[in-house]
């Protein structure tokens, strides 16, 4: 049987745990610190601290910081996944898979966007939280160019800067979540997204043939 680790003078002494234990707890600490604090005093040090587990305990679960909120964001990324797929893979009208990928996607954000809006903001001027940032996002970006640029090819839509409006329009809904989503409990996700999509919409039909 391992030992029991050493105590941290000031915090209690740490109890034995599985590894599926010690790593949700660390998960769990960095989950809690980039919803309460700035990105900057997330570190490893710190989010150790908070399982009561030593630092070296860390690189048993994780690689480093990146790996670490890569995994912290998982969960949301494979429900993302399945919201993104409807852009690139949908059989409905364009509009119709639209809306439901937007939709899907708006929820996830009312549910977890203070953790993603910490991830975003620290974005500007952290690069792993940049890094992650970007794999979470990119590719809704990609997916939707794709089914777009597949319209294209149909000679449904002239062609135009695909890659240049759908980034511009996924970054609008990204802001439109982050101001009238996140902490706004009366938020009637369904209403914001009718809006979003409006504007997707209106923006696309301006290039069909």
């Amino acid at each position: 049987m391992p030992e029991s680790p050493p105590a941290i003078e000031g915090l209690p002494p740490r109890r034995r745990r599985r590894p599926e234990e010690a790593r949700a707890d660390i998960l769990e600490a960095a989950d809690e610190l980039l919803r309460t604090q700035p990105s900057r005093r997330v570190t490893i040090a710190a989010v150790m601290k908070s399982t009561g587990l030593t630092r070296e305990a860390f690189y048993a679960y994780f690689r480093d910081r990146h790996d670490l909120i890569t995994a912290l964001v998982a969960p949301l990324r494979i429900e993302l996944d399945e919201y993104i797929e409807l852009w690139r893979s949908g059989t409905g009208a364009l509009e119709d898979d639209g809306r439901a990928s937007i939709l899907g996607i708006a929820r996830i954000y009312a549910r977890d966007g203070t953790l993603l809006r910490a991830l975003a903001e620290a974005s500007s001027y952290d690069e792993e939280a940049r890094r992650a940032w970007q794999e979470f996002t990119e590719p809704a970006i990609r997916a939707v160019a794709e089914r777009i640029t597949s319209e294209v090819a149909a000679q449904r839509m002239r062609p135009f800067d695909v890659a240049g409006y759908v980034h511009s329009l996924v970054h609008m809904n990204l802001a439109t979540f982050f101001s009238e989503l996140i902490g706004q409990p009366d938020a009637t996700v369904e209403a914001v997204v009718d809006r979003l999509a409006t504007v997707w919409m209106r923006t696309l039909d301006g290039f069909r043939t």
